[in-house]
């Protein structure tokens, strides 16, 4: 399944899902934008998750990306004492 969403955060974004064995759902999806670089990634969603549910992680995590200037996947290390759950990769190219 692929959607074309044109966002009003300022990017064009694209999302293919896939279904896995487990229920969940494996979210690819690439943004588009002429001011920034473009970047893709991929979200586990649970098998209830809406498609506005998706959108909204994936937007939360692009502007975490935005703010900082040392952005991290903080759940894949141990820094400090709280861990962030997230099911959300973002890379750019």
């Amino acid at each position: 399944m692929t959607y074309y969403i044109d966002n009003t955060a300022g990017y064009k974004l694209k999302i293919d899902s896939k279904k896995l064995n487990s229920g969940k759902h494996q979210v690819r999806f690439q943004t588009q934008n002429e001011n920034e670089k473009n970047r893709y990634g991929y979200v586990l969603a649970e098998k209830d998750s809406t498609l506005k549910e998706v959108v909204e992680q994936i937007r939360i995590e692009l502007q975490k990306m935005k703010k900082g200037d040392l952005y991290f996947h903080s759940h894949l290390y141990s820094l400090g004492k709280a861990k962030q759950q997230s099911n959300v990769f973002v890379f750019e190219y």
